[in-house]
């Protein structure tokens, strides 16, 4: 009986040993789109740390798009240079971004009862980027298309321009941010086997010590503007 339990832990340990078959990003990309679920559960069994890194990297590039975009940024810096510094500081953001909020988001598990690891924590919210991606893919890129370099100027003349197409493409990222936030719930229940209310509960924790690095930050921004010599 002995000999038959050592050779069952033997099967196990070589079957957890076992290189895990990588199912390729088009396969993730277009599981998230039909079977998130699914998708989702895979990715905790099997946390690829290279996949994570790759979708925050190119959702970072979404966000730093909408950035750039925002801050005008166009108005000193030619388009293929700004298109660069976008991809560039949008890859390094993206990753940065990810570790940063899986630290939060870990702590807010932790409080609320979770058992998600910090590398599924890391899948959760690369994944649940797919929209952003999606939303890069099919309003970003053809932001940029149709109204070029006047996109990033301070005056933002393409927004009269059309604005029957400008709402329409900002409706598309709004609704593709809907769908991260779904996910992003569907996502802490599943890793986490809570409750809707839980996870929404996860989600909203982090926002606290945000907001409190915010006000620490205005408050010695304050201090330093009102004692600051007067020449």
């Amino acid at each position: 009986m002995s000999d038959f339990l050592s050779l069952h832990d033997a099967e196990q340990i070589a079957q957890e040993a076992a290189p895990v078959a990588r199912p390729g990003l088009t396969r993730v990309f277009t599981g998230m789109l039909r079977s998130p679920a699914q998708t989702l559960s895979e990715a905790f069994a099997h946390p690829i740390q290279g996949y994570a890194m790759f979708f925050a990297a190119v959702g970072g590039i979404y966000w730093a798009l909408n950035v750039a975009i925002a801050q005008a940024a166009g108005q000193t810096l030619p388009l293929p240079i700004l298109l660069s510094a976008v991809v560039l500081l949008g890859i390094c953001g993206g990753i940065a971004y990810l570790f940063a909020l899986t630290i939060l988001l870990n702590w807010s598990c932790d409080i609320m009862g979770g058992t998600a690891t910090r590398k599924q924590i890391r899948m959760l919210l690369a994944y649940v980027g797919v929209p952003g991606i999606v939303a890069l893919a099919l309003f970003g890129v053809p932001r940029i298309l149709i109204f070029g370099q006047s996109l990033f100027l301070p005056t933002r003349p393409w927004m009269s321009a059309s604005p029957v197409l400008v709402w329409g493409l900002w409706f598309g990222d709004a609704m593709c941010f809907a769908w991260s936030l779904w996910l992003t719930v569907k996502a802490l229940k599943l890793s986490n086997d809570f409750s809707t209310g839980r996870a929404m509960a996860v989600m909203a924790l982090p926002l606290g010590p945000v907001a409190l690095i915010g006000i620490l930050f205005v408050l010695i921004a304050g201090v330093g503007l009102f004692t600051a010599p007067v020449w």
